[in-house]
């Protein structure tokens, strides 16, 4: 694999000489994250540059972009994981012993802009084809690895950072409201990025642009009439161990040791025990694992050690406990950082960058992490029967009164609240379902002509289903993944340091094996994640195996706000959020007020508030030490550091 990294780039469109000042900035914008040398390739009208972040071999040994003997380009930002399957379709194409880019190219020569669609990994492209003036940005299924782009006059410019863009194509900065709504309801994943005038290119698409006309192109989407169905569970088990297993062994290709979070809930677990078991049968790369876990001493219902232990006793040795009382919840950020989102983990910043500075010090560049098994093995709903709606949708009335009574005793819960939540309501049409949510909690949250503009509470209540699905678990499972993997695209910049962070239960070849799956396999009365716990009996300790509940951040955010409770009532006292009209200002202070004095709040909506605060007051440029104006001023690039978003 080619490692981490950042890719840009700058498209002359009408075949205008090259701006070598545009490049530049990309590449300066993007040292950050690529701090293992800097690499320019321009091929009229095509310039283009990578920065390295080595995590193998074989990448310290390639160096991009390339260039193709036709006069083209390439620059990869990725892993591919189906080599295999590769070399065998394209055996006639590639050269001896190919590297990744190889595979790229032969995929391109053999089957045109479709072929990216046969690359499984994560990853992101830039490819310039001078035979067809053609230029192809192309990103992978969930956008692991993102890409940005604008047109800036007769100039397109891309980048794996929104705000490198943005830099270098000297355009303004103003704050997308279209996100910040997707942002704050963690909803409706759609091609907008923080800034008005950057585009994120959407997951699993292609960009095609000849001169003046560009082209999205869909290269990935899964197959809705796709269903497996065997004989018995142990089939079933068997097909997800195998896929499972394979998602994370090529994720432990690297030349360092490998660091996995190590929460003590089932997906974390159970990436760290088939790691193990991989590692000691010699089937990987990785000289290593190494666990790391979030505890909290003062926070007891947040501590999970309890959970960590028979893991740790499992592998024999301990792992590193980052202590939320050493490396602080809700730390101020750092003047000089400018984060490209708000993400919620810039509420762990503190944490964050002691494990990337622990990382370094231990010759550690990937990590692997639990993020959206929820989403995947059916976690993320809870116990909402949702089978309950397949079986009305083929209409089987008999078994799904059946199952409802079922449902109604391990969930100990009446009988018609379990009929409507998981046999009715998922069949209603999304805005009749949005109408009869009266209770909607987050409707006092926001500004109502911001909520009315932004049609939030439809957000709230549901995606759409842009591939077709037929049973409502199937598209309910698509739209959660849809949406968890925008949050991992941001996750790639929630740390001052460097480091890879791969997702194993975001495998395509998994996604795609879960979701052509009966909803049966995966939730049953009174058991989420069934597939996972049956398939990997003797694999992860029992008291991991079997528990039912998961504990949360809640009490550690409320200490946190206490704690912080000077600076951060002062911010929210002249709230930006507020200011531009998204968040109500009453609401904000009476629900701060609320969690000082201990009453439960809605924690993910305050966290992602204080977070997009955290990043508007980023965009200024400001000192903490200095007074902040009274009110932002009304265009962001006046206030923004020098040369930074102004050409």
């Amino acid at each position: 694999m080619l490692g981490m990294g950042g890719i840009g780039g700058v498209y002359a469109r009408n075949g205008s000489a090259l701006d070598g000042q545009v490049l530049r900035k990309l590449g300066s914008a993007l040292a950050e994250i690529g701090p293992d040398g800097q690499h320019f390739l321009v091929q009229p009208p095509v310039g283009m540059v990578f920065c390295a972040f080595h995590t193998d071999s074989e990448s310290r040994r390639t160096r991009q972009p390339v260039a193709t003997p036709q006069g083209g380009a390439l620059v990869w930002n990725g892993r591919l994981d189906n080599r295999k399957d590769l070399e065998r379709d394209l055996a006639d194409d590639l050269p001896p012993a190919p590297r990744e880019i190889d595979f790229v190219l032969a995929a391109y020569r053999a089957w045109g802009i479709e072929g990216f669609s046969r690359l499984i990994g994560d990853f992101s492209l830039a490819l310039w084809d001078p035979a067809e003036r053609l230029l192809v940005l192309a990103c992978d299924a969930f956008s692991v690895r993102p890409l940005y782009f604008a047109q800036a006059g007769d100039l397109l410019v891309w980048s794996s950072r929104a705000r490198a863009v943005l830099t270098a194509a000297g355009l303004s900065p103003d704050v997308d409201e279209e996100f910040v709504a997707g942002f704050l309801t963690s909803s409706e994943p759609s091609d907008h990025s923080p800034f008005r005038t950057v585009r994120m290119l959407p997951p699993g698409c292609a960009l095609a642009v000849r001169g003046e006309r560009i082209e999205m192109k869909r290269i990935w989407r899964p197959d809705p009439r796709r269903e497996i169905r065997y004989r018995s569970d142990d089939q079933y088990e068997e097909h997800f161990r195998m896929l499972f297993r394979e998602a994370v062994s090529c994720r432990l290709r690297s030349d360092g040791p490998v660091y996995a979070d190590l929460s003590g809930g089932l997906d974390s677990s159970s990436i760290v025990c088939v790691a193990d078991e991989i590692l000691a049968a010699g089937a990987a790369e990785a000289p290593e694992l190494r666990t790391v876990s979030w505890v909290y001493d003062q926070s007891k219902s947040s501590d999970e050690r309890v959970f960590i232990r028979p893991v740790e006793e499992k592998r024999g040795r301990p792992g590193l406990h980052i202590r939320d009382e050493e490396h602080p919840m809700l730390s101020r950020i750092p003047a000089s950082y400018r984060p490209d989102y708000p993400h919620c983990q810039l509420a762990f910043l503190a944490r964050n960058d002691f494990l990337a500075a622990s990382m370094a010090r231990a010759g550690a560049r990937v990590l692997l992490r639990g993020t959206a098994g929820d989403q995947v093995l059916w976690g993320g709903m809870g116990l909402v029967p949702i089978e309950l709606a397949d079986l009305l949708k083929r209409g089987r009335l008999g078994k799904a009164m059946r199952s409802s009574f079922a449902w109604s005793h391990a969930a100990r819960r009446p009988w018609h609240s379990v009929f409507w939540r998981g046999g009715i309501a998922p069949l209603l049409p999304l805005a009749l379902t949005s109408r009869f949510q009266s209770d909607y909690p987050l409707e006092r949250w926001f500004e109502p002509s911001f909520a009315r503009r932004l049609r939030l509470k439809e957000r709230v209540v549901g995606v759409k289903d842009d591939v077709g699905f037929r049973l409502p678990s199937a598209r309910r499972r698509y739209i959660l993944i849809r949406e968890v993997s925008r949050d991992i695209g941001w996750e790639f910049f929630t740390t001052a340091g460097c480091v890879d962070m791969r997702f194993p239960f975001m495998d395509r070849r998994l996604v795609e094996f879960a979701l052509a799956l009966d909803v049966s396999q995966w939730l049953r009365p009174g058991e989420t994640k069934s597939l996972l716990r049956r398939a990997l009996a003797g694999t992860l300790p029992e008291k991991i195996r079997l528990r039912r509940s998961k504990a949360g951040p809640d009490e550690a955010l409320y200490r946190a706000c206490l704690r912080e409770w000077s600076w951060l009532s002062g911010y929210l006292a002249d709230a930006r959020v507020c200011d531009l009209g998204f968040v109500s200002r009453a609401v904000l202070k009476e629900t701060l007020q609320q969690m000082r004095h201990g009453v439960k709040v809605t924690t993910p909506q305050l966290l992602r508030t204080l977070c997009l605060e955290l990043w508007l007051r980023s965009l200024e440029g400001r000192h903490e030490s200095e007074r902040l104006p009274d009110k932002p001023a009304t265009n962001l690039v006046a206030t923004l550091p020098k040369g930074v978003g102004n050409g």
